[in-house]
């Protein structure tokens, strides 16, 4: 069942970013704990692959970002797409973002278009900075495949992200995962622009993202 197959993805993704997140607490890129003098305020400076400037802002919770990436498609139908993520919500020490988000995917080898609306979450399961953390995402996805078929379908995606580099107020990620878009339909097959007729198949992705949050 395809349900199956993003579950097995989900547990995937949760059993690379183990590893990762055990990594990040016992190796050289453990977090640093910095006391204020004055204030006596703590604050941690979150582990990256390429440093950081400054100690994480913890007493601002909205936050906002985006990416852009590649869809890579693993059932050989040619809908790899490239996309621009945006999305805005809130933050604390423990969820690194929660909030909503909407995107646009243009297929690279034909005229299919797909406007994914979701919600977004983010988190290392620590209250305490780490160097990888899980990307979930749920919703729905607005497709205008080859320009004339149209159709709602669920959206769903989980990877694994890794801190590139932070600052005080923002934070550059790379993330790597899989999409699940079950377009198939019982339907028979439509009459696509080009006067073929189509059969919509589910869709199974790589999903590569690169973005920034603030």
């Amino acid at each position: 069942m395809n349900l199956r197959k993003f579950t097995t993805a989900f547990i995937t993704a949760v059993a690379l970013w183990l590893p990762c997140m055990l990594s990040a607490q016992t190796g050289e890129s453990e977090e640093v704990k910095v006391e204020n003098g004055d204030t006596g305020d703590e604050k941690w400076e979150r582990p990256s692959l390429f440093g950081n400037k400054g100690s994480i802002d913890s007493k601002h919770h909205f936050s906002w970002g985006a990416d852009i990436g590649t869809d890579v498609d693993l059932t050989a139908n040619d809908m790899t797409d490239f996309n621009i993520t945006a999305y805005l919500g809130y933050k604390n020490n423990f969820l690194r973002f929660a909030g909503v988000g909407a995107g646009i995917n243009t297929a690279l080898n034909n005229s299919t278009n797909s406007y994914p609306l979701f919600a977004m979450l983010r988190t290392s399961f620590s209250s305490r900075p780490r160097l990888c953390f899980l990307d979930l995402r749920l919703g729905v996805t607005f497709n205008k495949f080859y320009n004339t078929i149209k159709q709602t379908d669920f959206y769903g995606s989980a990877g694994l992200g890794v801190t590139l580099a932070t600052g005080r107020r923002f934070s550059s990620h790379l993330i790597i995962g899989y999409t699940f878009i079950p377009s198939g339909r019982k339907a028979p097959s439509q009459q696509a622009d080009d006067g073929q007729w189509r059969k919509i198949p589910d869709l199974h992705f790589a999903s590569i993202r690169i973005g920034c949050s603030f």
